[in-house]
C-alpha cells in the first residue's frame, strides 16, 4: 500500500479518534452541567420548601399566641367581672354559686401561664416594658383573689359583728341602767375605774377586729385592680410582641 494511502488511513483514524473523544468529552461535560443544573434546581427548591415551611410554623405560631392573647383577655375579663359581682350580691345562694364560678375561672386562667425561665422576688408585674419571669407573680396574685373571695362574706360577718359590739358599748354608756347591767363589767369586787378600763379595752379590742377585717377585705378589691392593670400591660406587650413576630 502506497505511503500516501497509509498516511491518509491514519489520518482519518486519528481524526475519528479526536471526534469521537471530542463528542465522550461533550456528552461528559452536559452530563455535568445537566447534574450540576439539576442538582442547584434541587437545591434551590429544598431551600424554597424550607422557607415555606418556616413560614408556615411561624404562621401557625403567631396565629396561636393571638389566640392565647385573646383567650387570656377574655376569661380574665370574665374573672373580674364575677368577682365584682360576688363582692356586690346579697344572697347568699347567689354567693355559692359565683364563688364557685370564681374558682374555676381562676384555675383555667392560671393553666394560661407556664413557669418562667427566670424567677424573682424583685419582678414587678406592673412594669410597662417587658414581661419577663412575671408569669409566677400573676399566678400568685390570682390565687391570692380566689383565696380571699373564699372568706370575704365570713369576714364580712365578723366585722359587722364587732362594729355591732362596739354600737351596744355606745349605747351602754348612753344609759346607766344599760351600763349597770353590761356583762363586759358585771363584777361587784372590782371599782368603778376598773369597770370603765375594761369597758375601754372591750371597746377598742371590737374597733381593731373590725378595722383589721375592713382593710383585709379591701385587699380583695386593690386585688382586682391590680390584676386589671397588670393583666393590661401584659397582654399589651404580649400584642406588640405578636405583631413583630419576635421570639416565635
Amino acid at each position: 500500500m502506497e505511503a500516501p494511502v497509509i498516511a491518509a488511513i491514519i489520518t482519518s483514524i486519528v481524526s475519528g479518534g479526536l471526534t469521537i473523544t471530542k463528542m465522550y468529552m461533550d456528552f461528559r461535560d452536559k452530563k455535568r452541567d445537566r447534574y450540576s443544573q439539576e442538582k442547584s434546581l434541587e437545591n434551590t427548591q429544598k431551600a424554597e420548601d424550607k422557607r415555606t415551611k418556616m413560614q408556615i410554623d411561624a404562621n401557625i405560631v403567631w396565629s396561636a399566641r393571638v389566640e392565647w392573647i385573646q383567650n387570656v383577655r377574655n376569661i380574665t375579663a370574665e374573672l373580674i367581672t364575677v368577682v365584682n359581682n360576688y363582692i356586690l350580691s346579697r344572697d347568699e345562694d347567689t354567693q355559692k354559686e359565683l364563688l364557685e364560678i370564681i374558682r374555676k375561672k381562676s384555675e383555667l386562667l392560671i393553666l394560661y401561664f407556664g413557669p418562667d425561665e427566670k424567677s424573682s422576688i424583685e419582678i414587678d408585674i406592673l412594669n410597662k416594658t417587658t414581661n419577663d419571669s412575671k408569669n409566677e407573680k400573676i399566678v400568685e396574685l390570682i390565687r391570692k383573689i380566689r383565696d380571699e373571695a373564699a372568706v370575704y362574706f365570713l369576714k364580712e360577718n365578723w366585722k359587722n359583728e364587732y362594729h355591732n359590739n362596739v354600737s351596744i358599748c355606745e349605747k351602754c354608756k348612753e344609759s346607766s341602767a344599760v351600763y349597770s347591767r353590761c356583762e363586759i363589767i358585771a363584777d361587784e369586787s372590782i371599782s368603778p375605774e376598773e369597770m370603765e378600763k375594761r369597758c375601754k379595752n372591750h371597746m377598742e379590742f371590737n374597733l381593731e377586729m373590725a378595722s383589721k377585717y375592713l382593710r383585709e377585705n379591701s385587699e380583695l378589691r386593690n386585688d382586682i385592680t391590680e390584676l386589671t392593670e397588670a393583666m393590661r400591660i401584659y397582654l399589651k406587650l404580649e400584642w406588640k410582641r405578636a405583631k413583630e413576630r419576635t421570639d416565635m
